[in-house]
């Protein structure tokens, strides 16, 4: 009887370590699938970023491109529609010769036709 009763023991004992050497190695890969799951999904993700990036940078780079295109076409246009200091001055200097000369030859007209006018009235 204590011979069958320590085959019993002995029988559970290996019993209750061989469930805990299943329930050990299907843990383990349990937690192995688990692993490469997880991989998986941040390997995915990861190439979404890469990609994602890739396209943003590529939109940052054409906006860029862009705008010093935009800049350059405006610095072109103001060289091109504004007249530069020392030629505004000598424009404006012409236009206050032009006047000034008309002013005196109307100045000149009129005192003529003063006297026109003066002598007629006292012939």
């Amino acid at each position: 009887m204590i011979a069958d009763q320590t085959l019993l023991v002995i029988f559970g004992a290996a019993g209750f370590v061989i469930n805990i050497v299943v329930l050990t190695v299907g843990g383990i890969m349990a937690l192995s699938r688990a692993e490469a799951s997880i991989r998986e999904t941040i390997n995915d993700h990861r190439a979404e970023i890469e990609d994602e990036f890739v396209r943003v940078r590529k939109e940052v780079g054409e906006t860029t491109a862009a705008i010093r295109q935009k800049v350059t076409e405006v610095e072109l246009w103001g060289r091109d529609n504004f007249v530069k200091k020392e030629t505004f001055t000598q424009v404006t200097e012409r236009f206050e010769k032009s006047i000034q000369n008309m002013g005196d030859r109307l100045e000149t007209r009129l005192l003529r036709m003063e006297s026109k006018i003066d002598k007629q009235s006292h012939d």
